[in-house]
């Protein structure tokens, strides 16, 4: 049996994509796709979480 990761990671608050990228480059090594919500108030909807799926 094999899942797949989708890890939701923190939205970006600023024009400056670093901190998004930085999220990516390193968790690309665990997870297969990843959700950007888009909330900029800093209060998310739900608690930043990894979600295993089977594809």
């Amino acid at each position: 049996m094999t899942f797949e990761l989708i890890c939701e990671i923190e939205p970006p608050t600023k024009p400056d994509l670093k901190h998004v990228r930085h999220q990516i480059g390193t968790l690309s090594k665990i997870a297969h796709s990843f959700l950007i919500p888009d909330n900029h108030t800093l209060t998310p909807a739900t608690p930043p979480k990894i979600t295993p799926r089977r594809p």
